[in-house]
């Protein structure tokens, strides 16, 4: 007997997140109830996020992670969400990168480069001796400061 296929690549995405209707997991719940509402016709309130992702299909090739910020991202816009993804992994083909934003932008979905943000000169604290993730991390929250501004 042949496995019964999913009807969309949201479904793939939600019952591959863990937001079955027999899980429910608690870090997708919302979404689920929001996807299952409207598909069924209901109105429901949309909203706003950004994700941050060191991988992206369309930039980084044969990452899992990476491709499953790009089905979320484009589940979320097609159920009118206002999505922004902040890039802040490397760069192997910077004409791929210089394509991102328009091509995203087809589906709704904004984009930026962690580096096309003009980052105030890193604390004195953090100049040295601190690991290199932790520099990272001051450089994403600035980020994110200025595209919720």
């Amino acid at each position: 007997m042949a496995a019964e296929l999913p009807a969309s690549t949201s479904e793939v995405v939600l019952k591959h997140g863990g937001a079955t209707p027999e899980t429910k997991g608690p870090h997708l719940a919302g979404l689920w109830k929001s996807f299952a509402d409207t598909q069924a016709g209901k109105r429901t309130q949309t909203g706003s996020i950004c994700l941050v992702a060191s991988e992206l299909s369309t930039l980084f090739l044969n990452g899992g992670i990476g491709t499953y910020f790009h089905l979320i991202a484009h589940l979320l816009a097609a159920q009118a969400w206002r999505v922004h993804i902040l890039y802040a992994g490397q760069v192997h083909d910077e004409a791929a990168l210089a394509r991102a934003p328009r091509t995203l932008a087809e589906a709704g979905i904004g984009f930026s480069h962690l580096r096309d943000f003009e980052l105030p000169k890193i604390p004195r604290i953090m100049s040295r001796h601190q690991p290199w993730y932790l520099q990272t991390s001051w450089k994403i929250r600035y980020a994110l400061e200025e595209l919720h501004r």
